[in-house]
């Protein structure tokens, strides 16, 4: 029997059994590949998968990032307003005492313009010789 493509006669059970060994070979190429071929697709989900979880991973970072720089802004509006209530706070106890040694100051002037017009009354009682 004449084979196809090399010009030789070779008899029907060689051609058989080469045919035989070439089907095994093209059904083992395309086992090979059939395998290739579902290892590239589990390879390509998990690559999507994992683009997927850099992603969220990304977005999750971006909202820690903006949450630290809104704590970081309050934490510097607290320490302004601890500082401004800070002096509030002094001028309060500065004005506090300021206020108690004026209290103590007015009220002795109050005891001494008593003491001068009660004195100022007698004389003038002593004068008219009403007492």
């Amino acid at each position: 029997m004449k084979e196809f493509g090399n010009g030789t006669d070779t008899p029907a059970t060689e051609a058989t059994a080469q045919n035989g060994d070439r089907g095994n070979a093209e059904q083992d190429l395309l086992a090979r590949q059939n395998v290739r071929d579902e290892q590239e697709a589990r390879l390509l989900e998990a690559l999507l998968k994992f683009e997927a979880v850099a992603a969220s991973t990304a977005v999750e970072f971006g909202r820690i990032d903006l949450a630290l720089a809104r704590m970081e802004g309050i934490e510097q509006e607290l320490s302004a307003t601890k500082t401004e209530l800070t002096t509030v706070a002094r001028n309060i106890q500065k004005r506090d005492a300021w206020s108690i040694a004026l209290n103590f100051v007015s009220a002795a002037i109050y005891v001494l313009l008593g003491a001068v017009i009660t004195l100022l009354a007698e004389h003038l009682a002593g004068k008219w010789r009403l007492l």
